[in-house]
């Protein structure tokens, strides 16, 4: 799962990062911030674990679809991403096979949004573009409601 993301005030362990985790449910974070910012906030989130790296959007730019391809399956966080890095990023994530959730709340999260087998927009701050885009809205822009409620389906089927 793709996440642009934002923290929305809750506290940093109700994150879901955890719960989406012992699902089998990898979380990776995509963000304009900075490269040490963008580190720390993945790690207090427990999205960017120990073993993986990080990549800024100027390397992104630098690589080619198959080397973002090979870089992105030890990636847990990529900070100062374009849009069309966002993109990229979705799309060479499902060149290696993974089922790729993006949620964004942006314009600049829109195309990413599309390209996601499953796009999720931010119901109460997302812009009307972001909703578009998206297959699905999280109505009260809580991350760890999308662990809540990959449990209740999985508990439906």
């Amino acid at each position: 799962m793709a996440a642009a993301w934002r923290p929305n005030g809750g506290r940093i362990s109700d994150s879901g990062a955890q719960e989406l985790r012992s699902a089998g449910i990898r979380t990776v974070m995509l963000t304009g911030d900075q490269r040490r910012t963008a580190e720390a906030i993945g790690r207090e989130l427990g999205v960017l674990l120990p073993s993986e790296q990080t990549m800024d959007g100027r390397e992104i730019d630098r690589l080619s679809d198959s080397e973002l391809q090979a870089r992105v399956r030890h990636t847990g966080a990529f900070s100062r991403v374009s849009p069309a890095g966002k993109l990229r990023i979705v799309a060479a994530h499902q060149r290696n096979g993974e089922i790729v959730a993006m949620v964004g709340d942006g314009v600049n999260d829109a195309a990413a949004l599309k390209q996601a087998d499953i796009g999720v927009a931010m119901g109460q701050r997302g812009t009307d573009i972001a909703k578009e885009a998206a297959g699905v809205i999280l109505e009260d822009d809580r991350f760890q409601t999308i662990a809540a409620a990959v449990e209740e389906g999985r508990a439906i089927f």
